[in-house]
């Protein structure tokens, strides 16, 4: 069944992108839309490079290729192949597995695996824009996983996650959450600074109500609290976190990266814009070389 949605998809796809030039001539223009940059020097005159579409420094003579400092640098395999796993993970609403596109595409199944990480990196957020503003609730949701220590019979282990939920005409609107095995005053103040903008008002019910992040006072958080409180409100997004991380090793890293594709999930599946385009525009801002923001 989902081999026949990805041939179908492919019949979409190719029109758009038929060959690796088109997909190169997309990201060139797409990073050097607003004007030329360089990274080494930051001068902005230009000329040619040695290949279509590199772009070289007149300063220093650096040359950059449309996929430097892009996720997509140093892709070891066609461009319009890496096109079409984004393409694929963007346009299915579930995700969609590595084997399956391996077939399809004739990559190897770890290869296929490793790339679709880096779409996911893109799905984190670490763009100003990704922060959550207005009225925005923080709360914790205990949520269940599978521990695959014993290969033969995994064992369900319970996790915290703690979820921020911007609110707007009295619904969740976006969200952004982090899994964390230590609910601290420190955690919380990182997951402030990071998942929140300045002039956000939030609260966090029993612990200190109403507060932008500039007059929040962390001194007022009582740890017993934090530990305690799960909320029992319509909005609960509990059982569907579970659902989604269901099959998933309850690993921290695995784990966080499923979470934040959940919340990019959730965050623009109400968007009017073409889902492929936005992640496509997000490989593109993601330099590779960034580490996560955030580690729990």
């Amino acid at each position: 069944m989902e081999s026949n949605n990805i041939l179908l998809l492919f019949d979409q796809f190719i029109d758009q992108y038929p060959n690796d030039e088109s997909c190169l001539k997309h990201l060139f223009y797409e990073k050097w839309e607003k004007g030329f940059h360089c990274i080494r020097c930051n001068r902005k005159k230009y000329c040619g490079g040695v290949k279509k579409y590199d772009r070289r420094c007149t300063a220093c003579g650096y040359v950059q290729s449309p996929t430097a400092n892009t996720l997509f640098h140093k892709v070891k395999f066609s461009l319009q192949k890496a096109f079409y796993i984004v393409y694929s993970v963007a346009s299915q609403p579930y995700g969609i597995h590595s084997t399956d596109l391996s077939k399809s595409l004739q990559l190897r199944q770890k290869t296929v695996w490793h790339f679709i990480q880096k779409v996911k990196l893109a799905m984190e957020p670490f763009l100003h824009a990704d922060k959550l503003n207005g009225a925005v609730e923080i709360n914790l949701y205990p949520i269940t996983v599978k521990n695959y220590k014993d290969q033969r019979k995994p064992s369900l282990e319970k996790k915290t996650i703690l979820m921020a939920m911007e609110k707007k005409e009295g619904k969740i609107n976006r969200i952004q959450g982090i899994y964390t095995d230590k609910i601290d005053k420190s955690t919380l103040t990182n997951f402030i600074q990071h998942y929140i903008d300045d002039d956000a008002v939030f609260s966090m019910d029993l612990i200190y109500q109403n507060h932008t992040k500039s007059d929040f006072s962390y001194e007022y958080i009582v740890e017993d609290e934090i530990e305690n409180y799960f909320p029992s409100h319509a909005d609960d997004l509990t059982p569907a976190i579970n659902h989604w991380l269901r099959n998933i090793p309850g690993k921290n890293k695995i784990l966080q990266k499923y979470l934040f594709e959940y919340c990019y999930r959730y965050n623009h599946h109400r968007s009017i814009e073409d889902p492929f385009q936005i992640l496509l525009k997000r490989m593109m801002q993601r330099d590779s070389t960034i580490q996560d923001q955030f580690s729990p």
